[in-house]
């Protein structure tokens, strides 16, 4: 049976993440179409259904159930998190999820496995998952430096103002998952253990995590009058790597020294444009739940380490007991 080239999709969350995206839909037009919008506050729903000319549903399922919308794109959550996930693997409609799996970390266990049984697609939205830099340098690892031996990486956070953030808050929020699940993809996979760290009077930590024959060396911290840096740097089979920041990328190898400079690239739109046209192929979207899932345990694994001032295996935080915290 051929595939739609065009994806007909439901809106659930029209807060600030929907108001960011909004501008890039006519962009997207030859893929992706909204066919219907949801929201917690009925006034905004159907202000947004009459400027889309598109219809409007009362809640979540009723969203779902409808014949002409073929997905989910889910924004900004509802108080209730992430529970749509679960409609939609019941009824089979993949979804996009561009909040992280810290918003609901309560249920993610639950979320895994419903989507897991069902086999759902799903692209979750990770910081740096659409890093033109990031993305370029597996690239390269998978075609011409091999495997990864040493990741180390550097994220700079910018605390909200007027807060005092200590170390444990740095595991607590989505930037430390994408660093984790960035990690993960250029060492081929989740660690094995993690080892944490907190500097003394001042919001750093440290992560050392080790896999199979490669270990990646990564910290996080606060900085007031920074944010959003991030520094990634791979000792590979064959030569090194270093991105700097989501376009700037500089290798050696036995050809010599290279910089690449790429052209900016809309986060929101091109993870959009990549979810529907996987589905539309039958393709399976990435990085997905799983990959979300995976980078979730390891941060569990994290905050454990970080709280007993040991060393713990990934493997130790079963799911009945890793929704336990440390």
């Amino acid at each position: 049976m051929a595939m739609p080239n065009r994806l007909r999709a439901g809106v659930l969350g029209l807060g600030r993440r929907w108001r960011r995206c909004l501008p890039l839909l006519p962009g997207l037009r030859g893929v992706l179409e909204v066919a219907a919008v949801c929201d917690p506050r009925p006034g905004r729903a159907e202000r947004a259904a009459r400027a889309l000319g598109c219809g409007v549903a009362d809640g979540a399922v009723e969203l779902l159930e409808r014949d002409d919308v073929g997905a989910l794109l889910l924004f900004d959550p509802p108080w209730y998190g992430l529970w749509p996930l679960e409609v939609a693997a019941r009824l089979a409609k993949p979804a996009f999820c561009a909040a992280p799996l810290t918003a609901d970390e309560a249920h993610a266990d639950v979320l895994h496995e419903a989507v897991r049984a069902a086999g759902l697609p799903v692209l979750m939205a990770l910081p740096a998952a659409a890093a033109p830099s990031l993305a370029r340098l597996n690239w390269l690892l998978g075609n011409h430096l091999g495997s990864a031996r040493l990741v180390r990486a550097e994220r700079v956070l910018r605390p909200p103002e007027g807060r005092d953030v200590a170390a444990a808050d740095l595991l607590s929020g989505p930037a430390s998952l994408g660093l984790l699940h960035a990690a993960a993809a250029m060492l081929g996979g989740p660690p094995r253990g993690v080892r944490a760290g907190a500097a003394d009077g001042f919001p750093l930590v440290n992560l050392l995590l080790d896999a199979d024959h490669c270990a990646a060396q990564l910290s996080v911290w606060a900085d007031p009058t920074r944010g959003r840096a991030c520094r990634v740097e791979v000792v590979a089979d064959r030569g090194t790597a270093v991105a700097e920041g989501p376009r700037k990328l500089r290798w050696r190898n036995a050809d010599g020294e290279h910089l690449q400079r790429l052209p900016p690239l809309r986060r929101p739109r091109a993870l959009l444009e990549l979810f529907a046209r996987s589905v539309c192929a039958g393709q399976a979207p990435r990085p997905s739940f799983a990959d979300a899932y995976e980078a979730l345990v390891t941060l569990r694994a994290a905050r454990r380490s970080l709280a007993e001032g040991r060393r713990v295996e990934v493997a130790e935080l079963a799911p009945d007991e890793a929704s336990q915290g440390p």
